[in-house]
Order: structure tokens, then C-alpha cells, then sequence
């Protein structure tokens, strides 16, 4: 066995480095042999150090399973490099930051009905059903005068909600108030 500097040849022909355990053990500086692997290698090592079993594993845990067992030069920077190329990882992984709508400003309604806000509650079996078989509530706030308008609906279907809104709220506020 030749050994030249930090590096040495086994009987393989398999160049072993030395490597510093950070694990404690009852030695407190020890050093083992662990194999270089070539620059062609590189990737080979860290993908199928990264899939294991069909899964996916982050930063940490590929470096975890490469570092004690090979070593090769800027391990960590080219892990990191071929993680965040992964294409499946890049497909399960959800953003960081969610992103938002941005915000916008309502003029000042003009009149009855001009600018309103409507909710449903009780849908999906909050609410009993009433005796006229009504399960859900439909609420509408005028913005121009502050005031909540609420209307018993049987279900919250978009038919249910325009004709609602047609026959009970409009024309009972702007038509014939």
C-alpha cells in the first residue's frame, strides 16, 4: 500500500482518503480510509445516494449517506446542485411562499346595491334543515349603507344563488325598496 500525502492505493487499485470521523467515539481523533470516487462517478454517487427506494431524499439525508461511506471534492456544493435540479423533486416540492393576490382598492359605492359582498354558511351539513327544507344561509352586505341582508336557501348551487339574489335581494332592494 502507497500512501502519498493525505491519499493512499490499496490492493484494489481503489484510492482511499482520509477522513475524519465528527461522530465521538472512544478514540477521540480518529481517522479512517474511505474510497475517492472519480469525477465521473460524482454524479452516479450522489443520485443514487438521493433515490432511494423510489424515494426522494433532501440535502441532509443524501449527504448523510454519501459522507461516511466516499469522498470526493465539494461534496456538499455539488449535492446541493444536483438536489435542487432533481425534476421530480422540483414537481412535489410546494413554494416556500404561497403566493398572494395583490391588493386593491374599492371606489365608494354610489348607491342601494352598488358594491356587496355575499357568503354562504352552512353548507356541507353545518345546519339542519329547516321546515321549509332550507339547509344553508345566504348573507349580503351593502357596502353603501352597512346593512346585512340574510336569505334561507335549500342548497348552495350557483342557479339557487342567482335566482336568490334576483327575486329576493335586488328586487326587493333596488327595484321596489
Amino acid at each position: 500500500m502507497k500512501v502519498i500525502d493525505h491519499y493512499k492505493l490499496d490492493e484494489d487499485k481503489v484510492v482511499l482518503g482520509r477522513y475524519n470521523s465528527p461522530l465521538k467515539t472512544y478514540r477521540q481523533n480518529e481517522t479512517q480510509l474511505i474510497p475517492v470516487i472519480p469525477k465521473s462517478l460524482e454524479g452516479e454517487v450522489i443520485y443514487f445516494s438521493h433515490v432511494v427506494n423510489g424515494c426522494h431524499m433532501g440535502e441532509a439525508k443524501t449527504m448523510g449517506r454519501i459522507k461516511g461511506d466516499f469522498y470526493f471534492p465539494n461534496m456538499y456544493k455539488k449535492v446541493k446542485k444536483l438536489i435542487q435540479s432533481c425534476e421530480d423533486c422540483a414537481k412535489r416540492k410546494s413554494p416556500q411562499t404561497l403566493p398572494r393576490a395583490e391588493l386593491g382598492t374599492y371606489g365608494v359605492p354610489a348607491g342601494i346595491a352598488d358594491l356587496i359582498s355575499i357568503d354562504i354558511w352552512g353548507s356541507g351539513g353545518g345546519l339542519l334543515a329547516s321546515a321549509k327544507g332550507n339547509r344553508c344561509v345566504l348573507t349580503i352586505v351593502d357596502h353603501f349603507n352597512s346593512f346585512l341582508y340574510a336569505y334561507p336557501v335549500p342548497d348552495e348551487k350557483a342557479s339557487t344563488i342567482a335566482k336568490t339574489l334576483a327575486t329576493r335581494f335586488f328586487w326587493n332592494t333596488v327595484f321596489f325598496p
